[in-house]
């Protein structure tokens, strides 16, 4: 799982933010690009 979100993007000091919310699900933009996270995968991302 923490490759598949490297290869999406997800590395140490990327800007990301969350466009919608919706019953635990995320819809964000990361480098310009939306991405759909379910509630597992986004439980599994540390924000600092």
């Amino acid at each position: 799982m923490r490759t598949h979100l490297a290869d999406l993007g997800f590395v140490a000091q990327a800007r990301l933010s969350v466009i919608q919310s919706q019953g635990g699900n995320l819809i964000i933009n990361l480098k310009e690009s939306r991405l759909a996270l379910t509630r597992e995968m986004a439980s599994k991302i540390m924000v600092v």
